[in-house]
């Protein structure tokens, strides 16, 4: 897909920007990168598998899948 616009990491401006698809591409590549891992959870001292960064990436992408869906079933109805 090349250069994304992650305005701001604002679920709203990703969601109209966006298909679900997309977001849910960019999701996975988020979540597979080793580059996002959380070196602690690794030596056992977190429970979170993601960098902090990356679960605020992540979040925000979650939430934009949500309010794409949302508007997908509101347009199709």
């Amino acid at each position: 897909m090349g250069a994304r616009r992650t305005y701001g990491w604002s679920p709203a401006r990703l969601s109209d920007a966006y298909t679900t698809a997309e977001l849910t591409a960019w999701l996975q590549e988020l979540s597979s990168d080793p580059a996002n891992a959380n070196p602690d959870h690794a030596a056992g001292r977190s429970v979170y598998l993601h960098s902090q960064a990356a679960r605020r990436k992540m979040d925000a992408l979650s939430w934009a899948i949500t309010h794409r869906m949302k508007a997908d079933r509101e347009a199709a109805a």
